[in-house]
């Protein structure tokens, strides 16, 4: 008795299936689509990275002695996931003005190169995640680093100034040593107080 050969057209049926199915996806993955993907790819690969960059914020904090405006305080906090090592911060004077004098000491106050004022405390500090660190301006006056503005000792009272704390940091274990720059500026008020502002950089 011949051989039954009715399953064979089942086989065909599964190939055109198959087939079917290979053109569905060679239609879905067209060039658009691939570009979307990578895109999507990407974002969710710098998504997972931004967390981990190092991020600061500085602000002022007031004074500590209202009668002398030269003791305005700031205050750097650690805002980013991983730690900050050899931190220093520095200030930059652009421009100052008090009751009997006005003086430029940088020409620009829009980056963070030029001279900057220190104190013997600010060297080499670590801040883990949330940790502030606070300054003084008067810091930079009493500290006995020899400066250009060491005059401010000797100063009238302060009317304004112009100036940027720039922060000198690593991240983490990353060696490679980065800045950061921010700027405030001091304006006396109509009750003779003395007001600090933050500004950008390019302004």
């Amino acid at each position: 008795m011949p051989k039954s050969k009715g399953r064979r057209p089942k086989k065909k049926i599964k190939s055109q299936f198959q087939q079917a199915i290979q053109q569905k996806q060679k239609i879905w993955w067209t060039p658009l689509r691939k570009v979307l993907a990578g895109i999507v790819t990407l974002i969710g690969i710098v998504s997972a990275i931004v967390p981990f960059l190092p991020r600061m914020t500085v602000v002022s904090s007031g004074v500590f002695d209202v009668e002398n405006p030269y003791s305005e305080s700031f205050t750097i906090t650690n805002t980013g996931l991983i730690p900050l090592w050899h931190l220093t911060p520095g200030i930059k004077f652009c421009f100052i003005k008090t009751k009997d004098q006005e003086f430029s000491a940088n020409s620009k106050c829009d980056d963070l190169s030029g001279l900057l004022l220190l104190a013997h405390g600010w060297f080499d500090h670590t801040l883990q995640e949330d940790e502030p660190y606070q300054i003084t301006l008067s810091d930079t006056i009493n500290s006995g680093i020899p400066n250009p503005i060491a005059s401010l000792k000797t100063l009238s009272d302060l009317e304004g100034t112009d100036l940027i704390i720039v922060v000198n940091y690593q991240a983490w274990f990353i060696p490679m040593n980065r800045r950061m720059g921010f700027r405030f500026v001091a304006e006396k008020q109509y009750n003779n107080k003395i007001m600090w502002k933050p500004r950008p950089l390019d302004q």
